[in-house]
């Protein structure tokens, strides 16, 4: 039995709705609407889109980082030299010892900063409650200024 060309897709088609995905991503449209134009689902939209960005965006940004790497090492380089020959110590250990930081947080040396969050799920009941909370610290503050209604009136309300 033969493969079905169907239920596999050959390597090229792939490729080209990686880079179709990925264009019409950029064109600002929806997952949906990328899933609909192309006739296909919103999870294989994401799954090419997902492939585009690793094999077009990340290899620019490792090659970007390794550029700037290599500017820091330079610049650490020129700056030891001046320590070495005496020349604006106190400055050149500063400015050394920054750059040194910058080199360290862009490779990743540096421990990772915890961070706490906390997700709080907000429903629709909730938005609604607090709408009517809302409107009923308005009356309130209406009622408690003078400006609303007489006492007699305070009673049927």
């Amino acid at each position: 039995m033969g493969d079905n060309p169907y239920l596999h897709s050959n390597d090229a088609v792939v490729a080209e709705e990686q880079v179709r995905c990925y264009e019409l991503r950029l064109q600002g449209k929806s997952i949906r609407g990328i899933a609909e134009i192309l006739k296909m689902s919103k999870s294989t939209v994401e799954r090419r889109i997902s492939a585009e960005v690793k094999g077009r965006v990340l290899p620019l940004a490792e090659e970007v980082r390794q550029m700037e790497i290599d500017r820091l090492d330079s610049y650490l380089e020129k700056l030891h030299e001046q320590i070495e020959q005496g020349r604006g110590v106190p400055r050149c250990v500063e400015v050394a010892v920054k750059v040194a930081e910058r080199r360290a947080k862009l490779l990743g040396v540096d421990a990772p900063e915890k961070v706490d969050a906390t997700l709080h799920e907000v429903s629709q009941a909730d938005l609604e409650l607090s709408e009517l909370l809302r409107e009923q610290e308005a009356k309130n503050a209406v009622i408690e200024s003078g400006l609303g209604t007489t006492t007699g009136d305070l009673s049927a309300g």
